[in-house]
């Protein structure tokens, strides 16, 4: 008999198994190259039937030799061939169900559910095969039966972790890439194993949980997978002295925080300030807001603390100091009146940098000021808003803005200046109460001087011929640019002159009422 008859007789299902088994083969060949997610898969299925098929050629071989097909070493050789091939068959059909016929449709089961699926088929198609060929199955079952039982109990916490590995997977309470907190740990999943599950915290560490202690502990779902509108709400918590108003302080948290969005903040719903509490003698605030980018929060807390802290200092509102705190070391005169006077020059100097205030004599320079108020802010913060109605003026003398215009028809703002130490803007809403021509954004820490009309109206109500002066310096200011933007000749810059000095000048005097 040739070898080839060999062959077919070498396996106890037949020759029509070793056809399907020849082209599940080709099949599989087939789907490696146009199915590359499959390809560990497929490499076991081939590794099942390359093991397989060199059984069946060394069971024909023995054939050929004339050896015993009674004998035990034949049987077990052609046994374990035609189970292999089998648990191939089952593995390339499992390809083709998950992945060409349930992925489209979006029903495939879940990781560790397709494993368990898989394993039942193995284990049903080994029976079959068995129970085909004639084998006492009684005794199989028997033995597996108590090997597994002996398994369980000695791999009691494995199996646990394993059963919380499959009631997430299959309830789908928790995805990869769902952001959750599990006791201390907070992060993105990044995959959910038989035992395990693996977080990615934001600091790039891989926290490894064990399913079992997942399925005994509070879970915190941080951020659903796939959610649009996925985003977490921050509580940024401070204290302020029983001496302010309350209504005042969450006015201007809610203010910086609104006219001036945290990157990465949620517009919706809008960053509020709450009264939470209060206690011996401060008020306890907390601001929130919702953040949408879960990867980074430590950033965005911190530009809040900062935003927060600037606009309570702009309103002269420090944060409260623990109250059993004690000032241990001496108060030292010399150096307080140091940092007056550098203060004081510091105020001077930017006020001698704004050109409208050159009439003021150096008595008037000295008492004016006086009246200034430091004020700062913080990057991103909007410092004045086009249209917006404030009678004060910046001088700034550290960082820098930038000035933006937006057109009548409310179109994108446009930038058409950069302002550092030395610049001044909001002239004319401090002299005329004209609303701001423009919106000015630090765009980084920017310290300023503020002079309002409340601090200047003394000062030019004592001496009223003053606004003649300054009427006059704010008119040459005004043609000097439309001479520029329009191409004007001497006399029409004379003309314009003299009416625009004519119109400031009334303005000047009914905003602080010289007549």
């Amino acid at each position: 008999m040739d070898f080839l008859s060999n062959v077919e007789r070498a396996s106890a299902l037949g020759g029509g198994f070793l056809a399907v088994v020849a082209a599940m083969m080709i099949l599989t060949l087939v789907l490696r190259r146009v199915h590359v997610v499959a390809r560990m898969r497929l490499r076991v299925a081939i590794l099942f039937q390359l093991s397989g098929v060199a059984g069946i050629l060394l069971s024909a071989a023995l054939l050929s030799a004339d050896f015993d097909p009674a004998s035990f070493i034949f049987g077990i050789v052609r046994d374990v061939s035609d189970v292999l091939l089998a648990v191939s068959i089952v593995t390339i059909l499992g390809v083709i169900l998950f992945d060409f016929v349930l992925e489209p449709l979006r029903m495939r089961p879940p990781p560790i559910l397709t494993d368990l699926i898989l394993a039942a088929a193995y284990v049903a198609g080994t029976i079959l095969v068995l129970g085909h060929i004639g084998r006492d199955l009684s005794s199989v079952l028997t033995t597996s039966a108590i090997a597994t039982a002996a398994i369980g109990f000695s791999l009691q916490d494995t199996l646990k972790s394993v059963m919380g590995g499959m009631s997430m997977q299959m309830d789908r309470t928790v995805r990869a890439g769902d952001w959750i907190r599990v006791d201390s740990h907070e992060g993105r999943v990044t995959e959910i194993r038989w035992r395990q599950t693996s977080i990615e915290t934001r600091d790039g560490n891989t926290v490894v949980i064990p399913n079992s202690h997942m399925a005994s502990t509070p879970v915190t779902i941080v951020g659903k997978h796939g959610n649009a509108q996925r985003k977490t709400r921050h509580w940024i918590h401070f204290e302020i002295d029983h001496g302010v108003p309350t209504g005042q302080v969450i006015e201007t948290v809610e203010g910086a925080l609104r006219e001036s969005p945290v990157p990465g903040m949620a517009p919706e719903p809008e960053p509020d300030c709450i009264l939470v509490d209060v206690r011996n003698a401060s008020q306890t605030f907390a601001a929130r807001f919702w953040l949408r980018d879960l990867e980074d929060d430590v950033g965005p807390d911190s530009v809040a603390r900062f935003r927060i802290s600037a606009a309570l200092q702009r309103i002269g509102v420090g944060f409260s100091f623990p109250t059993q705190s004690l000032l241990l070391h001496p108060k030292d005169e010399s150096h307080l009146e140091r940092s007056q006077a550098q203060e004081h020059r510091t105020k001077l100097d930017a006020l001698s940098r704004v050109p409208v205030f050159a009439p003021l004599t150096a008595e008037e320079r000295e008492a004016l000021a006086k009246k200034l108020v430091y004020t700062p802010f913080s990057a991103g913060e909007t410092v004045t808003r086009q249209g917006g109605s404030a009678h004060w003026l910046y001088m700034i003398v550290r960082g820098t803005a930038v000035v933006r215009v937006a057109n009548e028809s409310g179109g994108a703002e446009r930038r058409v200046a950069l302002l550092g130490p030395g610049d001044f803007f909001g002239e004319m809403a401090l002299l005329t109460g004209a609303p701001r021509s423009a919106t000015v954004v630090a765009l980084s820490e920017v310290v300023t001087y503020k002079l309002d009309k409340d601090s200047f109206l003394e000062t030019i109500q004592a001496r009223p011929s003053m606004a003649e002066e300054i009427s006059r310096l704010l008119a040459q200011r005004r043609v000097e640019l439309d001479a520029v933007r329009e191409d004007l000749n001497e006399e029409g810059k004379r003309q314009r002159l003299t009416t625009a000095q004519r119109d400031l000048l009334s303005r000047i005097r009914e905003f602080f009422r010289l007549h």
